[in-house]
């Protein structure tokens, strides 16, 4: 009995200094939401995670046409209040009630190579690949609601050729995405 009172006397004092110590570490007084939410996607995200970290997201408005996704970087999008963008396809997620009160924006480009791609987004909110005017049905899916860092990635068969990025029912005005070729 004493050696469980001690195992739950250390247990206990452990969790009221691990947030303390990481307040004081970081300058804030809130532990992460889940230091480990970052590394349960299902493949690999550190390439994104680190595009979204750093500050040189190639920047873009709403509606904006760039000729080819970067291959280095994160691409930061100024968005829209959702009733003022015409999105290039009808979005493939079930429409939520406050939708209208969120942002949403489009990206287009003029071209990629044909392959199977990932799209990474940083925030909460619906992402869609629209090609020939199409949305593009997505292949596989990851998420992790806990990362601050990024929130999901979403696998598309992208063809040669033009396509679009859009987004919607984002909470805030702004959100990186990345695109690059799909890696397990």
């Amino acid at each position: 009995m004493s050696r469980y009172c001690l195992l739950l006397a250390g247990a206990v004092i452990a969790g009221a200094l691990a947030p303390a110590g990481y307040a004081h570490e970081h300058g804030d007084h809130a532990a992460p939401k889940n230091a480990n939410a970052c590394n349960e996607f299902v493949w690999p995200l550190e390439t994104e995670r680190a595009w979204f970290r750093a500050n040189d997201a190639l920047p873009l408005k709403s509606g904006d046409t760039f000729a080819t996704p970067p291959t280095d970087k994160a691409i930061r999008v100024q968005l829209r209040p959702s009733a003022s963008v015409e999105l290039p396809a009808p979005p493939t997620s079930t429409p939520k009630p406050d939708d209208a009160e969120r942002f949403a924006g489009v990206i287009h480009f003029e071209d990629i190579a044909e392959g199977h791609y990932q799209v990474a987004i940083s925030t909460s909110g619906w992402v869609d690949v629209v090609q020939g005017g199409k949305a593009l049905e997505a292949t596989a899916h990851t998420g992790s609601p806990q990362c601050d860092e990024l929130r999901k990635s979403v696998r598309f068969e992208i063809g040669a050729g033009p396509f679009a990025v859009q987004v919607y029912g984002v909470p805030s005005d702004t959100i990186r995405f990345a695109v690059r070729p799909a890696a397990d």
